[in-house]
This record gives structure tokens, C-alpha cells and sequence, in this order.
């Protein structure tokens, strides 16, 4: 199998609070709310991308501390936010 041409279709970035990732990435990163399933995931769009917003289930352990890098703005301005958060 070769991957070098493939493209990240989803990443999950897992959460304690699913009402609070929701808020946290809607309404304030401002990312497209695709739908929910409560109690455990939420979709959103980023670019290409779907975002997963997942309460980890009981008994299985979250791996925390990744950072997420968007880039956000015009070609011209190449603007770079880069978001870290630990929960």
C-alpha cells in the first residue's frame, strides 16, 4: 500500500464536554457544524476535512496533548493559527 498521494479525510479530537467542544468549535473557532449523534460525537467541516468532536467512552483512555494547526486566511496573507489545548 502506498500512501503518498492519499488526504486526511477525518480526524477525531477526542473531549470531556461534548456540549462544550461543540461551542468550542462552532462558535468560537467559527468551523461549518455538520451534525450531531449525542451523546458521544459531533461532526464539523475544516477546509476538506471532517473534525469528529468525540466524548471518549467509559473505560478507554484519551490520549491527550496533540496540537491541531490551521491555517487560516488568503494565500497572500499566509496566515498560520496554531491551537493547543489539553483537557
Amino acid at each position: 500500500m502506498n500512501l503518498a498521494n492519499a488526504t486526511v479525510g477525518q480526524l477525531l479530537i477526542p473531549v470531556n464536554d461534548l456540549d462544550r467542544g461543540v461551542t468550542f468549535y462552532r462558535d468560537v473557532l467559527g468551523l461549518q457544524f455538520i451534525f450531531a449523534a449525542p451523546p458521544q460525537m459531533a461532526f464539523f467541516m475544516c477546509g476538506t476535512v471532517r473534525l469528529l468532536v468525540g466524548v471518549t467512552p467509559a473505560g478507554q483512555e484519551s490520549h491527550r496533548g496533540s496540537a491541531v494547526r490551521l491555517n487560516c486566511g488568503s494565500r497572500s496573507l499566509r496566515t498560520r493559527t496554531e491551537i493547543s489545548w489539553r483537557s
